[in-house]
């Protein structure tokens, strides 16, 4: 049973989310949007190539980067869940594709069903209790649909997790554009730290080489201001995943660690 409490850390957040478009809501031609992010988070678990002529929605889609994405797989039909407010920000960046339907709903309401696969990359961390969410996506897919899951890891991420909770707990409270100013700031900090990354075996050099440094200043900038906004995100170990995904009734669990510091599944229903 969902409690106040949890409703109003789900409400905020979604809040929060909405809010964010409105200032980083728009798609450039960069890695951050790039068709090669997607392989990037799906590692060896899927092809992309399975997508085609299937029927696929995404849960969360923010301002359509990933169903942008999924739209260049050519699957048979397309939908976006989306609950926040920004859900017009979402219509204007999709408006070009084709057999696409979006549902301003949450994703414990949605009904859509018979769907081949559901995506949720980077929403699932920012929902308390997730498991009404996830037992309704598996309520939504086909008899042999697969459930596809990005979340936040906990592992390896040690001296970032204790930099990131004595820093959100203020940046969180803060204006929007305070926290922009604050995310250009860390944008530039960074960048002495991704040159030594590419000649020493920091912490998060992979992720920060392989991922961050490909997208743009601009995308780097609401990358950090998305760690530091949302009022609830929640860093996953594996096997916490794997349990949270076995309470929600999903079976034959397949988890990808990408770059060592994020968690990626693939689950049947």
């Amino acid at each position: 049973m969902v409690t106040d409490k949890t409703e109003k850390i789900r409400s905020a957040t979604i809040q929060d989310f909405g809010d964010q478009w409105q200032i980083h809501g728009q798609l450039d031609q960069d890695f951050w949007c790039d068709p090669a992010m997607l392989r990037d988070y799906l590692g060896p678990l899927i092809e992309v190539t399975e997508l085609a002529g299937r029927h696929v929605a995404e849960v969360g889609s923010g301002s359509g980067r990933i169903i942008r994405m999924l739209s260049q797989c050519n699957p048979d039909s397309l939908h976006a869940i989306e609950p926040s407010d920004g859900i017009d920000i979402l219509r204007e960046n999709t408006r070009d594709l084709e057999g696409l339907t979006i549902h301003h709903q949450r994703g414990d309401t949605f009904r859509i069903g018979s769907l081949d696969y559901i995506f949720s990359l980077g929403v699932i961390h920012h929902i308390k209790d997730p498991l009404p969410t996830l037992r309704n996506i598996r309520e939504n897919l086909a008899p042999d649909g697969k459930f596809v899951i990005w979340v936040y890891g906990r592992e390896n991420n040690g001296l970032y997790l204790a930099f990131y909770r004595s820093v959100s707990a203020i940046t969180r409270l803060l204006n929007d554009r305070i926290l922009e100013f604050i995310s250009t700031c860390l944008n530039y900090a960074l960048l002495p730290y991704i040159f030594l990354c590419r000649h020493l075996p920091l912490p998060l050099r992979d992720y920060l080489v392989n991922v961050f440094a490909k997208c743009g200043m601009e995308k780097r900038k609401f990358i950090i201001f998305d760690q530091l906004n949302p009022t609830y995100s929640k860093y996953y170990t594996g096997p916490e995943l794997v349990s949270t995904l076995k309470a929600a009734g999903f079976r034959d669990i397949e988890t990808y660690h990408r770059h060592g510091y994020s968690w990626t599944a693939v689950c049947s229903k």
